[in-house]
This record gives structure tokens, sequence and C-alpha cells, in this order.
């Protein structure tokens, strides 16, 4: 997708299509702030591949990685995942130990790094995917998302852009119309029934 073309839709849908009211480096900021969110939902639509060449454990991953997916391979061989609290439980010296690593671990809050297990003895290559950050500025053409995103990508937009003069009864309603259509589009139900909690609480007489 183009970004100019998002930008363009966005500006047509607020009636400012020269960007007067709402700059085009506004519109930016906030369509980066989409391509996050969708990010943080659906890790896997910003998969990037790579190969560490490594015998320590535990990996720490490169700097644009937000989010570690799976680890494919070690020397080409597919590599099991097992659970750290099970290999805590039955082999509490487990990180001292070295071998061939067959399998590889991480703690629930490690987003950026995981362990080999066992220890390599020596360099191994492991094949890796992990969700690259996603960065999106005034020098950014193209958004790497299947077109049936640009609606969602809008609706965000959209949202940001009413949030601004939510003060307004009816730009509130507009921002909240839009962010709604954007959590239905991902599918967040968690989100949704929040918000739906606490319009309900909102409106109830105390």
């Amino acid at each position: 997708m183009l970004v100019n073309d998002i930008i363009t839709r966005v500006a047509i849908e607020l009636v400012d299509p020269k960007m007067v009211r709402w700059h085009r480096e506004d519109l930016i900021s906030y369509l980066s702030d989409a391509v996050s969110a969708i990010a943080m939902r659906r890790p896997s639509l910003f998969s990037k591949n790579i190969r560490i060449e490594s015998n320590e454990s535990p990996i720490n991953l490169p700097d644009d990685c937000f989010q570690l997916l799976v680890v494919d391979s070690i020397n080409d061989i597919s590599a099991q995942y097992v659970l750290i609290e099970k290999l805590n439980q039955f082999n509490p010296y487990w990180r001292k130990e070295k071998g061939i690593p067959t399998c590889w671990t991480k703690h629930d809050n490690e987003t950026t790094k995981f362990w080999l297990y066992p220890q390599p003895l020596d360099v191994v290559s492991i094949s890796i995917q992990y969700a690259k950050t996603p960065i999106v500025n005034e020098d950014t053409t193209i958004i790497a998302l299947p077109n049936i995103f640009f609606g969602a990508l809008v609706d965000f937009i959209l949202y940001r852009a009413f949030s601004r003069d939510s003060e307004n009864p009816t730009e509130s309603a507009k921002s909240q119309l839009h962010f709604q259509s954007f959590i239905l589009f991902m599918n967040d139900s968690q989100t949704l029934k929040s918000m739906k909690d606490n319009v309900l609480d909102y409106s109830t007489i105390k």
C-alpha cells in the first residue's frame, strides 16, 4: 500500500484535502501508531527470517526485533521448543550443560532473546523468525501490509484525528466509531467488550 494513497483518503474523509487543519506530518504520525497497533496484534505480518551463528546461550536478537516468533532449526535440524518451567523443575542445572543443542526455550516476558539447550560446545547455525519493528515516517512510501488492511489503517488515523477535539461531542462520537471499526476488523473482542462496558458504566445512573 502506498502511504500517499492512505493519507489522501484520510484527508478526503476529514474534508480537509489540503491538510490545513490536520497537517500531513500529524497524519503520518497517526499512521505510524496504526501500523504499530496492528504489529502488536498480528506480529507475524512483520516476520523476518535470519540465520545466526553462535556458540552462546542466551542469544539476543537484533535491535530491530520486537518479538521472537520461532526458532526454526539448529544446524538445519528442527528445533524443539521446551517450556522453561519444565527445564527448571526437572533439571535445575540445565544452563550449565553443554553439548549439541536440539531445543530452545525462553521466559514468557523475554521477547527479544532465547536460550539453547544444551548450551552449544561449538558454533551452531540457528534459523530464526522474528517480528521486525515497523518504522513509518515522512520518508516512508510503502506500508508492507496486505491491501485488506487499507480500511483499518484509515479508521485508526481518523480515530486519532477526531480524538484531537474530543471535547466536541460530535468529534468524540466520530472518534469512537472509527476506533470501534478498527477493533472489529482486528477481531479484538476483549478491547471491544471493555469499550462497551465503559459506555454502559458511563450511562448508568449512580
